[in-house]
């Protein structure tokens, strides 16, 4: 089971990563595997 910060900062990175895209007008893509091997993804939508 994953730890309550680290869920925090999976949602910070995610967070960040569409801020990313956003401000810059660009494509993002994030990948993160939890410590249980859940992988969580992010990619910005193609504009």
């Amino acid at each position: 089971m994953e730890s309550g910060s680290a869920t925090k900062r999976r949602g910070w990175l995610l967070k960040k990563a569409r801020e990313l895209a956003l401000r810059h007008d660009d494509q993002v893509g994030l990948i993160i595997f939890s410590s249980s091997r859940q992988m969580f993804k992010y990619c910005s939508p193609n504009s």
